[in-house]
């Protein structure tokens, strides 16, 4: 977390990218970052809060715990395991340990990130949302039951539908600030695990586990006082811009593909985001 103490009584313009899920990738659009902008009216010395998303670990390489501002993490059997979901970039007018609830409820911004994946299909899975996340997807329809959904503005990825009873693990819904827990793999194979959803103003669910591959968290939900779609709070933004980890454009609907902003980085970006999560903020104009 870092604090931004406003140095004048101006408008301001944040810039938000939310960090990728484990494996992600923009050649395939999966697993991607949002991005979220706006101009905001600060009086000089007014604090607010930077909280950034970490990309999420990739499959096969365990954490126990979320990954910084959201991310699910995979549960495993023996050293396997799913990718983990990333963090949410979000502004918050409340300090506080990223998963405090009064905290959360102070975002007034927020980047989602993209849910955990693998590299095996060309598709928009897990991706981070505008007012919605991505749903996981299979390329192999039978097992389209095992992924994880994404996140809306009112709630977290739904469970997926897959019954465990083959031995995997089922994943966790998506709830307030966090991607759900992608479930273990059946106890009798290396493959199968499920992978966490990503972070958001609710996270993507995670995916469960079962018997092959690695299966697909979902996306989380972006947000932004003021946007067209979301709930306004007392700190509003105008001039908002609010693009999905896929590059679409929202305003209350998903528009056109337009892209996602170049940041002066390494990390790679062009119709989604891969990497950490990544903000900007700059005064626009001296006051009078």
């Amino acid at each position: 977390m870092q604090e931004f103490i406003a140095p004048l009584a101006t408008t301001y313009k944040i810039e938000c990218w939310g960090a990728s899920g484990g494996g992600a990738s923009i050649a395939r659009c999966i697993g991607c970052g949002g991005y979220v902008a706006g101009k905001i009216s600060l009086t000089k010395n007014q604090a607010l809060y930077v909280y950034i998303g970490q990309k999420g670990n990739g499959y096969d390489n365990y954490s126990s715990t979320y990954m910084f501002n959201g991310g699910g993490y995979a549960n495993n059997v023996a050293t396997y395991c799913g990718a983990c979901g990333g963090g949410a970039t979000d502004i918050r007018t409340i300090n506080g340990d990223w998963d405090n609830s009064t905290s959360l409820d102070s975002r007034i911004m927020i980047a989602a990130g993209g849910g955990g994946c693998s590299d095996a299909s060309n598709t928009t899975s897990g991706c981070a949302g505008g007012l919605e996340g991505y749903d996981g997807t299979d390329k192999f329809v039978i097992y389209q039951d095992y992924v994880g959904h994404g996140a809306t503005q009112a709630a977290g990825g739904a469970t997926p539908t897959h019954n465990s009873s083959s031995g995997g693990q089922n994943g966790t819904a998506g709830i307030l600030g966090k991607g759900g827990i992608g479930g273990r793999n059946n106890i009798n194979t290396d493959i199968g695990g499920g992978s966490g959803g990503g972070g958001g103003l609710y996270g993507g669910s995670g995916a469960s586990g079962g018997a092959r591959g690695v299966y697909y968290g979902g996306g989380g939900s972006s947000y932004i006082s003021g946007h067209s779609g979301c709930t306004a709070k007392i700190l509003t933004f105008t001039n908002t811009v609010m693009i999905d980890g896929v590059g679409y454009q929202w305003t209350s609907t998903k528009g056109n593909q337009v892209g996602i902003p170049i940041v002066a980085d390494n990390s790679i970006r062009e119709n989604g985001y891969v990497g950490n999560g990544y903000a900007i903020i700059t005064w626009q104009q001296l006051p009078q």
